[in-house]
Order: structure tokens, then C-alpha cells, then sequence
């Protein structure tokens, strides 16, 4: 988990420099020039440019970051009511120590939403604490379910929206 913590914090600080620092800029566009192949320095310039776009925007970078934070402390809020409603004992802490790894897990474009990665992360992980492989594998089926119900509201004002848009005014 320390490892863990310590790569991401290490990523964000990366980021931050990227974005806050000339300095830094300047070194990664060096740095930049040094990648074989035309492609990846071409890759790796514009992924520069499009992080510095957000150099002087400090308020609207606090206020999605607030954000980000917000929504997932909520998702490890609803995991946790998710296992206790499972009889599953782990405290609210060990879900906030595990729930980002699984969603970082899920993440990996590996299978579909997730699926397989996040039952297996919640198996493993849960497993350390004691809890059955069946009870993590119910958490972890829920909590997929409890995230595509989550999304329906915005995929139906997505699809609404784009067919406003195709109508003649």
C-alpha cells in the first residue's frame, strides 16, 4: 500500500510540475526530444502543450481536483454500505485503502469495465482482511452494477442531447 501511495504521489507531483513549472516544461520538452522515433517525441510534445494549457488556470484545477477527491471518497462510501448490507466486517478505513486500488485495477484495458480485473482485486485484497471469496466477489459484482446504474442518468442526458442536436430548429 505504501508502494502504491508513493508511486502515485510521485505521479502527481510529476504532473504538477508539468503544469505549475517553466522549468520543468522546459526539461520535459528536452527530455522530450530525446525519445526514439518521430512519433513517440511527437506524442510526448503535444501531451506537454495540452498539460501547460492549464498553467494559469489555477481556480478551475483546484475545483475539479475537489471534485475528483469528492466523487471518489463517495464511490468508497457506497462500497462500504455495499459490504456491511454483505455482513462483510472491514472498517471504513481498509475501503479507503482498497477501493482506489481496485478502481486503479479496474482501470488497466484489460477486459470490458473491468470485469475479472475488479473481481479478482476485490478477492485479493479482501482476502488479506479475512473476508470469504464469496462475500468479496458479491462486493465486487455490486459495485460494478452500483457504478453502470450511477452512469445511466448521464448516458440517457447523452443520447437526449444528441438527438436535440440532430433536429432541425
Amino acid at each position: 500500500i505504501l508502494l502504491t501511495l508513493g508511486l502515485a504521489s510521485i505521479g502527481c507531483l510529476v504532473a504538477a510540475l508539468a503544469v505549475f513549472s517553466d522549468r520543468a516544461a522546459l526539461a520535459g520538452q528536452a527530455a522530450a526530444a530525446w525519445l526514439p522515433g518521430a512519433r513517440a517525441r511527437r506524442l510526448a510534445a503535444g501531451l506537454l502543450d495540452a498539460v501547460r494549457r492549464y498553467a494559469r488556470h489555477h481556480t478551475e484545477l483546484a475545483g475539479v481536483l475537489a471534485m475528483s477527491v469528492g466523487v471518489q471518497a463517495v464511490r468508497v462510501v457506497q462500497a462500504w454500505c455495499l459490504g456491511h448490507a454483505l455482513g462483510i466486517e472491514a472498517g471504513l478505513a481498509m475501503y479507503f485503502i482498497f477501493i482506489p486500488i481496485v478502481l486503479l485495477i479496474m482501470l488497466l484495458p484489460v477486459t470490458v469495465s473491468g470485469l475479472g480485473t475488479g473481481q479478482g482485486a476485490f478477492g485479493w485484497l479482501f482476502g488479506t482482511i479475512g473476508v470469504p471469496a464469496a462475500a468479496s466477489l458479491a462486493l465486487s459484482i455490486l459495485f460494478i452494477a452500483l457504478g453502470i446504474v450511477g452512469n445511466l442518468p448521464g448516458g440517457i442526458l447523452y443520447v437526449m442531447g444528441d438527438r436535440q442536436a440532430r433536429q432541425p430548429a
